[in-house]
């Protein structure tokens, strides 16, 4: 779970720097390509997760009762979460 966690938390920091370069320089097309290569990850990331979440039950239904279970992981919930503290940590205050 914290692999996935730094995973997205790290790809989410070099997609919204690049986004922000790219869009204070003016090229759009550079704008264009980073969206499209965090849309490939964001793809694939949630294909990790359901992997990962599969497993997770498996385990849960191995467990005998009274046990505590793991819990199972929100992609889009971790995807926004990375956004917006990456988004936040590098606004400046003129932003």
């Amino acid at each position: 779970e914290a692999k996935l966690r730094k995973q997205v938390t790290v790809k989410a920091e070099a997609f919204v720097k690049k986004r922000k370069s790219a869009e204070s320089g003016g090229h759009t097309c550079l704008s264009l390509q980073n969206e499209d290569r965090w849309n490939a990850y964001a793809a694939a990331f949630r294909e990790q997760v359901g992997r990962y979440n599969r497993e997770v039950l498996l385990y849960n239904l191995k467990l005998p009762a009274g046990l505590p279970h793991r819990q199972i992981l929100d992609d889009d919930a971790l995807i926004d979460q990375a956004l917006s503290a990456n988004q936040s940590s590098t606004l400046t205050p003129e932003n």
